[in-house]
């Protein structure tokens, strides 16, 4: 998905938010907490296992965060997102390297409540820039069997559209879709791209 799309889905959600509300009473989430993981796939990345007689190489697609909300507001939500994305594994004679991405971010997401599925949940638009940053490492197992470790930082934002659905009071299923908009890397070029995943989570 292009940002553009992520951004013009973002705001016609907002502008349903003068549609009549639902007659079940939604979930008062003011001054809540929650806490909880997401796991999906991303565009712009690939599963891989490759072998041969000089090593092994893995990489996967994978996409793995840690998230934190705080509801100041029945329909706005601070958010903070730790993650990891685009881990890569080299190992051959010669040593063994490691490289990912780990977007740090800090967001705002909004529910209107107009469009709460009473109880069940609420539909969502967020954003949330911050950085990510690519670290290496490689380990040499031949003489003077150095490791090296290094990083790159750059700027970037994520729009998000999604779902948070209650089967209890305290328990968060949220389905998503995500754009990751960042600058790129010197090494890799950019990995920006769309993202799904599925978090759970529990609400206190």
């Amino acid at each position: 998905m292009k940002p553009g799309m992520a951004f013009i889905l973002a705001i016609l959600l907002i502008l349903c938010s003068d549609l009549p509300a639902q007659t079940a009473t939604p979930i008062d989430l003011t001054d809540c907490h929650t806490i909880g993981l997401s796991g999906g796939a991303k565009t712009n990345s690939r599963t891989v296992v490759a072998t041969d007689l000089s090593g092994v190489s893995l990489e996967t697609g994978f996409i793995g965060l840690l998230q934190y909300g705080y509801w100041f507001d029945p329909q706005w939500q601070l958010n903070v997102t730790l993650g990891i994305f685009g881990a890569k594994m080299d190992t051959d004679y010669l040593g063994t390297s490691i490289n990912a991405t780990m977007p740090v971010l800090f967001g705002v997401s909004y529910a209107p409540l107009a469009l709460a599925m009473g109880k069940a949940g609420r539909p969502f638009v967020g954003i949330a820039p911050g950085v990510y940053v690519q670290t290496a490492s490689s380990t040499s197992t031949v003489p003077p069997f150095a490791t090296e470790t290094s990083s790159e930082t750059v700027l970037g934002v994520r729009f998000i559209v999604g779902a948070d659905l209650f089967p209890a009071r305290w328990l968060r299923i949220t389905p998503s879709l995500s754009y990751h908009l960042m600058g790129e890397f010197s090494k890799v070029g950019s990995y920006s791209g769309a993202e799904f995943s599925v978090g759970l989570g529990v609400v206190f």
